[in-house]
């Protein structure tokens, strides 16, 4: 008896195993499917232009120790940053070489000549002031470059339903034709008003070609922000539904707060002032520094009265949403026992529908200006 119930309990494990199996099988994710959260996990790994900025930094610290090492040797000193300068004149004066590598070359001069002294001294201030602000530019352009491609993520969907809409469109014109067609056969209507509705028809069909163009380009943009191959097919995943709780857990002061101690802008300034002499220079930085502050509390406020609009939007499109439900059903029910035509239902059940999309709409809105708060509050202002 014992060994019966072993055998079963293995064959029933097995069983499981096996519908386990089949079932991650069967929900794995489309390889070419990119989903709205994978943009700010495959950035810090696979974009290749943060790749490029973060193998700078070590170039550039390596310089600055070259030079701290012949610091006690004055000749020598001079001899090393002579020696770097001209190497990186050399890249930054080639036609040939790549734009990135120019433009890092350029700073490299920058820097070597800020960090000179005068006579045969260096001072280290102008270089250490480019390593900070680099070290903030990294984390800031990986902040960047998620937002870009957040915002192109965003976009095309937006371009999507708008094509998707259009095309919809497209049969109400193809019925007006027929129709126009029909009625110059019959002899009431006239040639003229069927070439009308085909130029109509041709006018949209070059619309939706040319808003299929732009949305192709912004995502091979998105391929290349989330290190994708061109020829790789992209499939976007859902718009996430916005986190409504967030809005009411809002603190304006404490968020602009942390507006300002996150600016990725206002740590570049506050390092060009630590490592600034002049206290006449220091002066003017303070100022902006402080005027940098009302632009960012500005921008805070600003978005927060944007999301309390478009919530507020949304709460109205829902509240006809519930409405719309409730004629429907009427309408459905009427049409039923005979008191409603059926193209009269029909119509209702297109009403009924649209603003069912208006309401997905205005939640993918409302997504999106949450998600751009956040990114001002977190330092991209």
């Amino acid at each position: 008896m014992k060994k019966k119930s072993h055998i079963f309990l293995s064959t029933l494990m097995l069983a499981l195993s096996l519908l386990l199996l089949i079932s991650s099988t069967a929900w794995a994710k489309d390889p070419s499917q990119l989903d709205y959260a994978d943009i700010g996990l495959r950035v810090p790994k696979e974009n290749k232009q943060l790749d490029i900025q973060q193998r700078r930094l070590p170039l550039l610290q390596k310089a600055r120790d070259e030079m701290a090492n012949l610091r006690d040797n004055s000749a020598g000193a001079s001899e090393a940053v002579a020696r770097l300068s001209q190497s990186f004149y050399t890249i930054a004066r080639n036609p040939d070489a790549d734009p990135g590598q120019r433009a890092w070359a350029t700073l490299m001069i920058s820097s070597l000549s800020m960090g000179q002294g005068s006579g045969t001294s260096i001072s280290f201030s102008g270089i250490d002031l480019q390593i900070e602000q680099m070290r903030i530019q990294i984390t800031q352009t990986q902040a960047q470059i998620i937002n870009n491609g957040q915002q192109l993520f965003f976009r095309c969907h937006q371009l999507q339903d708008r094509i998707k809409k259009t095309k919809d469109d497209r049969v109400l014109l193809e019925e007006k034709l027929k129709l126009a067609q029909t009625q110059q056969t019959a002899g009431t209507g006239t040639a003229l008003q069927v070439k009308e509705v085909e130029l109509a028809l041709a006018e949209l069909d070059t619309g939706v070609k040319q808003m299929e163009s732009q949305c192709a380009q912004w995502l091979n943009q998105l391929k290349l922000i989330v290190g994708w191959p061109q020829i790789q097919i992209i499939k976007l995943g859902s718009i996430p539904r916005p986190n409504r709780e967030y809005l009411g857990k809002i603190v304006l002061a404490d968020d602009i707060q942390s507006a300002c101690d996150n600016s990725y802008s206002l740590k570049l300034s506050q390092a060009e002032y630590r490592y600034t002499d002049s206290d006449e220079q220091k002066s003017i930085i303070k100022l902006a520094i402080e005027a940098q502050k009302e632009q960012i509390s500005l921008a805070v406020s600003t978005q927060h009265y944007v999301l309390t609009d478009t919530n507020n939007s949304l709460l109205l499109e829902e509240q006809r949403l519930a409405l719309a439900e409730q004629r429907i059903k009427q309408s459905r029910l009427q049409n039923q026992i005979g008191l409603l035509a059926d193209i009269a239902l029909q119509a209702e059940e297109n009403n009924y529908k649209t603003q069912q999309e208006t309401v997905i709409t205005a939640m993918d809105s409302l997504f999106w200006e949450i998600e751009k708060y956040k990114s001002i509050v977190a330092g991209l202002n």
